[in-house]
């Protein structure tokens, strides 16, 4: 039988389990099972620890009841779930990291991960920019993890900042020139597209900022350097989902080509490049598509220039 929140701190031995454990336990994700929306939860504690309390002192009076009642505890009313804004990802994942020391419900490249496998040169693990020469340029993308902010000899600032994506940590140098020009993006938690050189001198990869952006950026810069490409099964479609998928498409205009891959049992293989949509591949976009058409029939692929 479902368990409520509520129901499961009534249950529990508050004696043993404070405040502050039951606001890492909701951060971490261990609540979940019950109640998704760990921000609710949260802002709903004050309320459960006073329901708990309430229903096992009740629970205690019954039991040493004159009247011998078996009755466990009297019925009580359990409050409503408080309304709180829902945590972003990136602030959900921030809490796991904080608490255990890791990303356990996902990684806050995740989203960006088909961009970033069409965009970049390089991932941040040892074995791909370790195994580079020196001054070898790269374009990296990853989360800032921390920032550290000097000045040189001249008294002009720049930073030293941490990087990291799903298969490692490297650090990164902005100079004067470009931490003046990139500062507001030279923030912890902040998702970056790095432009620089691999620098090997200390032994270890370091790189040096050329340009910084933000990862969002990524895709809607690099339109036109891009296609997507729908597989289009004649068995599986009607004339509602042809309807939709042009609808879709004429509802987000943009520099990016269409390509259909026209695949039906009686027929051999047609690839037909659309004249008539140029679109903008925005999430939404690809997300709607891959919801009528199915996730591996929609595929954002790089053009070779």
């Amino acid at each position: 039988p479902y368990l409520s929140f509520y129901d499961f701190m009534g249950r529990m031995d508050l004696r043993t389990c404070n405040r502050k454990t039951l606001e890492s336990l909701i951060e971490a994700g261990a609540f979940d099972a019950l109640y998704p929306h760990r921000a609710s939860l949260w802002e709903s504690l004050d309320d459960a620890l006073s329901y708990a309390q309430r229903r096992q002192a009740e629970s205690g009076m019954n039991q040493i009841s004159l009247f011998g009642s078996d009755a466990a505890s009297i019925a009580m009313q359990e409050p409503k779930l408080r309304e709180a804004r829902p945590w972003t990802t990136l602030e959900r994942l921030k809490k796991e990291r904080e608490l255990i020391g890791f990303y356990l419900s996902g990684h806050p490249l995740e989203r960006y991960r088909e961009d970033i496998a069409l965009f970049t040169s390089h991932h941040l693990g040892q074995e791909s920019l370790g195994a580079l020469d020196d001054r070898t340029l790269v374009c990296v993308a990853g989360i800032i993890s921390g920032t550290k902010r000097i000045t040189d000899k001249k008294g002009r600032p720049f930073a030293f900042f941490n990087m990291e994506d799903e298969y490692g940590t490297i650090e990164a140098i902005a100079f004067s020139s470009q931490y003046d020009q990139y500062m507001n993006l030279i923030l912890e938690d902040t998702l970056v597209v790095v432009d620089g050189t691999v620098d090997l001198r200390s032994g270890s990869p370091k790189i040096i900022v050329n340009s910084i952006d933000r990862l969002e950026n990524l895709r809607e810069k690099n339109q036109g350097r891009i296609q997507v490409r729908l597989k289009m099964y004649t068995e599986e479609l009607d004339m509602d989902d042809i309807r939709e998928v042009s609808t879709l498409l004429a509802q987000h205009e943009g520099k990016t080509g269409i390509v259909m891959d026209v695949i039906s049992p009686q027929q051999a293989r047609l690839k037909m490049r659309s004249r008539k949509f140029m679109i903008d591949p925005s999430d939404h976009l690809l997300q709607a598509l891959r919801d009528r058409l199915g996730q591996e029939k929609v595929i954002v692929e790089k053009i070779e220039l």
